[in-house]
């Protein structure tokens, strides 16, 4: 599980915490200067997400990264609300 913050709920206007199941690979190997300096690549998602304060389900694109060496393999349908820090 992975923790997804939205800064700014569209009906409520609070930030809130979602925990989202994400299935990564580790990929093992051979470290190159390159590596070094690779970037992580943005690995976007569209969920549907329940506000807690106003009890309505909006949709959010959400932003996850990866890199050649731990790959995202899938992003699972269902989230859930970590808190409310209205």
């Amino acid at each position: 599980m992975e923790t997804i913050i939205i800064e700014k709920c569209p009906l409520c206007n609070q930030k809130h915490e979602y925990s989202l199941e994400v299935d990564r690979s580790i990929i093992m190997k051979m470290l190159t200067p390159n590596d070094l300096y690779e970037r992580e690549r943005p690995y976007r998602v569209r969920r549907i997400f329940s506000c807690p304060t106003v009890k309505e389900k909006f949709e959010a694109t959400v932003t996850l990264y990866d890199s050649s060496s731990n790959r995202i393999n899938a992003v699972g349908t269902s989230t859930k609300i970590k808190n409310n820090n209205g």
